[in-house]
C-alpha cells in the first residue's frame, strides 16, 4: 500500500529550503526499513529536493524521475519543453451506445482491446458523426491510459477514441510521427511508467501528461526525422512481405515433398 509520512515544522522556510525524503520500495522488513528511513531523515542523511521544485506535488518518486529524465534529455537535445507547449492534450469520449453497422454519416469507434487495455483496436463499431465529440486524425497520437502498457497509435483515418485513450494533437502528421517515436523510446517509456498509478490496474491521469518532457524539434528536424521514420516503416513492410513470401514457398516445398514421399497421384 502506497504510504506517505510527513514531518511538519512551524518554521517559515527560506528560499533555498530543502525537503528531506526517503523512498522505500517493497522492503523485506518494512518496520525496520521505515525506522531506518525516519532516522536518516532526522539526521539529515537522506536525499533532498528544493521546496521550490515541489510546487503542488509531494510525489517524490515522480519528481526525482522527472529530474533524472530532464538531465538525460538536456544532455542529448538542445531544447527540452513540456508536451503541453507543443501539443493539445485531452481525453477520448465515453458513449452510451455504439452502432454495429457502418453508414454514410458514421465514424469508426476506437476502443481498447481486452479488459487489460493492452492495445487499442479500431473495432467494427461506429458512432454517428454528429455525436462524435472527439475526433482523432493522422495528426494525433493516441496513448492508452488504462492497462499495463502505454501503447501508442496514430489513426490512418478519422476515428473517435474512447475515454481510455489520451489524444495528443499536433500540427501535422509528420510531427505526430516524430513524437510517437519519442513516446516509445526509453526516455518516453520511463516517463509513462512514472505517471502510472493504481496497484491492480494501472492508470494514467491525462492532466499529468501536461508536464511530460519532450525535445523541442525545429521544423527541419521534424521533416528529416519523419522521412527517416517513413523509410524505416517502408523497409519493415518490405521485410514483412518477404517473410510472407518465404513462408508460402516453404509451405509449397513441404507439399511437394509430401507428394514425392507418397508416390504422387494414385493413377500415375
Amino acid at each position: 500500500i502506497d504510504t506517505a509520512l510527513l514531518k511538519v515544522t512551524k518554521k517559515s522556510p527560506s528560499t533555498d529550503h530543502t525537503v528531506n525524503y526517503e523512498i522505500i520500495e517493497s522492503p523485506d522488513e518494512p518496520i525496520a526499513a521505515l525506522a531506518n528511513a525516519v532516522g536518516r531523515i532526522n539526521q539529515g542523511n537522506s536525499d533532498s529536493i528544493l521546496q521550490s521544485e515541489l510546487e503542488d506535488s509531494l510525489d517524490f518518486y515522480r519528481l526525482t524521475q522527472q529530474r533524472s529524465i530532464r538531465q538525460r534529455l538536456e544532455e542529448e537535445f538542445t531544447d527540452v519543453v513540456k508536451l503541453s507547449t507543443i501539443a493539445d492534450i485531452h481525453r477520448g469520449a465515453h458513449y452510451e451506445e455504439v452502432l454495429d453497422e457502418e453508414h454514410e454519416d458514421t465514424i469508426r469507434y476506437l476502443s481498447m482491446k481486452g479488459a487489460s487495455g493492452d492495445a487499442p483496436t479500431s473495432s467494427l463499431r461506429y458512432i454517428p458523426r454528429e455525436e462524435a465529440t472527439v475526433v482523432a486524425t493522422e495528426s494525433d497520437v493516441l496513448l492508452s491510459t488504462f492497462g499495463r502498457e502505454g501503447v501508442t497509435y496514430i489513426p490512418s483515418e478519422p476515428v473517435t477514441p474512447n475515454q481510455h485513450l489520451a489524444v495528443i494533437s499536433f500540427e501535422s502528421p509528420e510531427e505526430a510521427q516524430v513524437y510517437e517515436t519519442f513516446l516509445n523510446s526509453d526516455l518516453g517509456v520511463q516517463q509513462i511508467e512514472a505517471l502510472k498509478s493504481g496497484s491492480s490496474i494501472s492508470r494514467i491521469n491525462v492532466t499529468d501528461l501536461q508536464d511530460f518532457l519532450v525535445p523541442a524539434f525545429s521544423d527541419q528536424d521534424i521533416a528529416d526525422r519523419a522521412d527517416t521514420i517513413r523509410e524505416h516503416q517502408k523497409k519493415i513492410k518490405e521485410l514483412e512481405e518477404e517473410r510472407k513470401r518465404l513462408e508460402r514457398e516453404r509451405d509449397q516445398l513441404a507439399g511437394d515433398v509430401d507428394d514425392l514421399l507418397s508416390g504422387g497421384d494414385s493413377d500415375e
